[in-house]
Order: C-alpha cells, then structure tokens, then sequence
C-alpha cells in the first residue's frame, strides 16, 4: 500500500473519530443545557430535538459525502497506478498466446524433421562402417588375387603335363 493511500486512510479514521466527538460533545451539551433551563414545553422540546436530529443528520450526510469523495479519490488514484502494468500485462499475455500458436503450426515440421534426424543418423552410423567394410573388401581382393595366381599356376602346370602326356 502506498503512503498516499495510507494517508487517506488515516484520515478517514480522524473524520470518522471527529464526527463522533462531535456527535457526543453536541449531545452532551444540549443535554446540560435542557438541565440548567426552567422546564420547558414538551413541544418546544420535540421541536428542538428535532433541529437537532436534522443538524446531526446534515453532519453525517456532510461526513458521508467526505468519505465518498475520498474512496472515489482512492479508487482513482488506484486505477492510475494499475492502469498501465495491466495494460502492459495483457500485451505480453497477447504476444505469448501468437508465439504458441506460431509454435504449435510449427510442430509438424520439427517432427518430420526429427524423422529425418533419425534416418540421417542411421546413415551416419552405415558410412562410419565404410572404413571397416574396405579393409574386408581389400582382404577379400588380397585372399582372391592369391587365389586367382594358384590357380592360374594350377591350370599352367596342368596344362604343362597334359601337354608332356601328349607328347608321349
């Protein structure tokens, strides 16, 4: 709560506490008033208390208004204060609720590029055993050249004893 809304709090205490004095101390002092006077008619009486419920009754009314222009005062003075952080609340509640939307439009696309990720992670993986794969192949080419000249150096000497059991 701020100082100046403290204050006229304060104040409406003081008002409320005067106009209650006031209120007694005019009660008090009729009533010594009608005690020191001779007896007086009843119907200047009623007539008198009369004025004087009208005069109490204008006081409350004037007490009344006062407190009203007070809260109307601090009710203001309040919407002033809040006006311009609400205002700037509900910009940037705005500004969320469109960026959400753009990213729920947006969520198709990172799945199905999440879907891609995980394709283009598996050829990953399939191209780091590349390596691995040409070493067996180039073995594999070793062990068939090897295999090719034995039996090239086979089919030749079989060719060169055909070739003497001919000949004999």
């Amino acid at each position: 709560m701020s100082a100046q809304e403290e204050e006229q709090q304060t104040q409406k205490k003081e008002n409320l506490k005067e106009s209650e004095e006031t209120n007694k101390t005019n009660g008090q002092i009729k009533e010594e008033e009608t005690k020191k006077q001779d007896p007086i008619d009843p119907k200047e009486k009623n007539e008198e208390e009369k004025e004087e419920k009208n005069e109490n009754k204008e006081k409350n009314e004037q007490e009344i208004q006062k407190l009203n222009d007070q809260i109307e005062n601090l009710s203001s003075t309040f919407q002033d204060l809040f006006h311009v952080p609400l205002v700037e609340i509900e910009n940037k509640l705005l500004e969320i609720s469109n960026e959400q939307e753009e990213l729920l439009k947006q969520l198709p696309k990172k799945q199905e590029a999440m879907l891609r990720f995980k394709k283009m992670k598996q050829l990953d993986q399939s191209f780091e055993k590349i390596p691995e794969y040409t070493q067996k192949i180039q073995k594999l080419k070793k062990e068939m050249t090897f295999i090719t000249s034995k039996v090239n150096s086979l089919l030749s000497s079989t060719k060169k004893q055909a070739e003497k059991v001919s000949k004999k």
